[in-house]
């Protein structure tokens, strides 16, 4: 919950329900009925998360075991994990999909 910003409301609610929607967006991506949609759901939760990437390395005095060059990583780290949802949810060819 410290990775939140202060900003945010409820951060408990707010952690809770992302790993809820993550688990849920996970789940969805295992059917091809509703992969797609599951694959949008984790791309827009994976952006809606970042800003808390971006406090981290913002305030990186807040999070000592934290060593900063992971800090730093975390946010290209973002754009290969969209990568990674995008080939899961979308990238399939018709036979892996069948399969």
């Amino acid at each position: 919950m410290s990775i939140v910003p202060a900003w945010l409301p409820a951060h408990r609610l707010l952690v809770l329900a992302s790993g809820g929607f993550e688990l849920l967006g996970a789940l969805g991506l295992a059917w091809p009925a509703t992969r797609r949609l599951a694959g949008w759901w984790l791309i827009a939760l994976t952006i809606a998360v970042t800003p808390a990437n971006v406090y981290m390395l913002q305030h990186a005095e807040l999070f000592p075991a934290v060593p900063y060059w992971a800090l730093v990583v975390r946010l290209p780290l973002q754009a290969a994990l969209i990568g990674c949802i995008a080939y899961a949810a979308f990238g399939r060819s018709e036979r892996s999909r069948r399969l």
